[in-house]
């Protein structure tokens, strides 16, 4: 039982491993930008405004798939200054430049202010996972690379002393 644990322990943390190597490559090669892995891509949620379907320091999932989206719909979109911003589709109006749509945060009592064109749209909300986000701020701080390093160190280590105990034991059995 426990020998099959160390192989799924070590499986996760060779994914995990190439995982976040992928996500440091992508981060170097495109500076500025999330890494999208399959057509999604993850964010760190920084404010309330959308409470309470998700709230500050949860991750939202976004897909690439934007061409469809439509009143309801949660979208992330870069604002004027370059700032993303996750809110809701409040409505949709057709313009000479195309289709614009007006936005809002589900915990605002005002719409946002002035209209998101479709080229401005960065990626469709599908799920979010709670508290995630905090953990990824986290990790990217100093301490968090300390943590980070460790918890690899720890397992093997962990793994090496069990080794060397199950060994001394079937050379001394009392």
């Amino acid at each position: 039982m426990l020998k099959g644990l160390g192989n799924i322990g070590i499986v996760f943390l060779v994914v995990f491993i190439l995982l976040l190597g992928y996500s440091l490559i992508q981060t170097v090669k495109q500076p500025g930008s999330n890494p999208n892995l399959l057509g999604y891509q993850l964010m760190n949620v920084l404010s309330d405004s959308m409470d309470p379907i998700f709230h500050a320091g949860d991750m939202v999932v976004l897909s690439d798939e934007v061409d469809s989206v439509k009143v309801g719909e949660i979208i992330t979109f870069k604002q004027e200054g370059g700032t993303l911003v996750t809110h809701r589709i409040i409505s949709e109006q057709m313009t000479e430049q195309g289709t614009v749509y007006e936005t809002k945060g589900d915990a605002n009592n005002v719409a946002d202010e002035g209209f998101v064109k479709r080229e401005d749209i960065y990626g469709a909300y599908s799920f979010h996972i709670p508290m995630a986000g905090s953990v990824a701020m986290f990790l990217k701080s100093p301490s968090g690379w300390v943590v980070l390093g460790a918890i690899p160190l720890l397992y093997v280590t962990i793994i090496w002393m069990r080794k060397l105990y199950v060994q001394r034991r079937e050379q001394n059995p009392t």
